[in-house]
């Protein structure tokens, strides 16, 4: 994979928000497309830049349609661009980014079990403008943009009986003046619609 968002920095961090949960990472996509992906409950996607076969994709798909979960952070809107059918399974594609900056991130449904008692925060991140299509998914989460006008910044979706949660937030953590590692509320909605999409 191609890491624009170097796993070997965000790594840490997603192992600190998921912690008691196991986490086995790889590079290697044609475990997308035999029976090993099958062992897992859960296929979290932070990659960049890799097409991604039919093969591997129909992999995907059959996972999620048996009932396991399906994570997409930051830039798993980002990847596997080629396939039309990965992008319409994640819920959205990657168009552009401004320069990173503070968002403040709104709670648009407060009844999800994921953002039950999760208030609007503020963040430092990249701002993921992105093609999406809102009827195809239960929109959680909402910023405004750099041009006034409300952007999806997190979303559920099932498919079969699977469950999928996507968040536009979490870009690899860098030093800068205004913050640090990943906002703790980012880490607590993460493992939030983790625990979710596993059931």
């Amino acid at each position: 994979m191609l890491h624009y968002h170097r796993i070997e920095n965000t790594l840490p961090q997603l192992k600190q928000a998921l912690h008691g949960m196991e986490l086995t990472e790889t590079q290697d996509l044609e475990i997308l497309a035999g029976d090993e992906l099958q062992s897992y409950n859960g296929l979290l996607v932070y990659c960049t830049g890799k097409d991604l076969s039919d093969t591997q994709f129909a992999g995907i798909e059959r996972f999620v349609a048996d009932g396991k979960a399906l994570i997409g952070i930051h830039n798993a809107t980002d990847t596997w661009k080629n396939n039309p059918q990965y992008i319409q399974l994640v819920g959205g594609k990657f168009i552009t980014h401004p320069p990173q900056l503070a968002l403040h991130i709104e709670v648009v449904d407060s009844h999800h079990p994921i953002t039950s008692s999760l208030s609007d925060f503020d963040t430092w991140d990249e701002l993921y403008i992105m093609e999406t299509d809102p009827s195809s998914y239960h929109l959680l989460l909402q910023t405004t943009s750099h041009e006034n006008r409300p952007l999806p910044i997190a979303w559920v979706k099932e498919h079969g009986k699977g469950r999928i949660f996507y968040t536009a937030l979490g870009h690899e953590p860098v030093e800068r003046d205004n913050g640090g590692p990943f906002n703790p509320h980012f880490h607590d909605l993460l493992r939030r619609g983790t625990l979710w999409a596993l059931g």
